[in-house]
């Protein structure tokens, strides 16, 4: 009987991680997801006119698409993401036909079960070379098919 029970908690041993392993690319990737996001001045930024403004951002075959910023002429781009465990860092920038360049970096988290969770920053830079901070956080995610 001892190593009937044995033998079952290494069978189960073996299923959770080779769920983990299965489930890992969708745990630690953007691809194929788009996110509801709130972007917030900071206080300095404000102060230089800077407006809050709520964007969704699309991922979707290495390239990260802004709905709203699109409209103010900024393209899609590449974006760059890696992670480990619950933590996937991103980057991209983006640029406008004006000159100006939106730097994106955020932190997507899954340490509970559920959603993710999404904070970041942004970086305006105008094209004198003035930059205008932003924070980001995440209102909602769902997943494209």
């Amino acid at each position: 009987m001892r190593m009937n029970i044995r033998y079952r908690f290494v069978a189960l041993a073996f299923f959770c991680a080779i769920s983990s392993i299965a489930c890992a690319d969708d745990d630690l990737t953007l691809k194929y997801s788009d996110w509801k996001v709130r972007a917030r001045p900071t206080p300095d930024s404000k102060k230089a006119g800077a407006t809050p403004f709520d964007e969704e951002l699309i991922f979707k075959k290495g390239i990260l698409t802004t709905l709203y910023l699109q409209k103010q002429g900024f393209v899609p781009a590449t974006y760059h993401s890696g992670g480990i465990d619950t933590f996937l860092k991103w980057g991209c920038d983006q640029m406008s036909s004006t000159g100006q360049k939106i730097a994106w970096e955020g932190i997507a988290d899954r340490q509970h079960r559920g959603d993710w969770k999404m904070d970041g920053s942004i970086v305006r830079t105008l094209p004198d070379g003035a930059s205008i901070n932003i924070s980001s956080r995440v209102l909602a995610k769902h997943c494209q098919s």
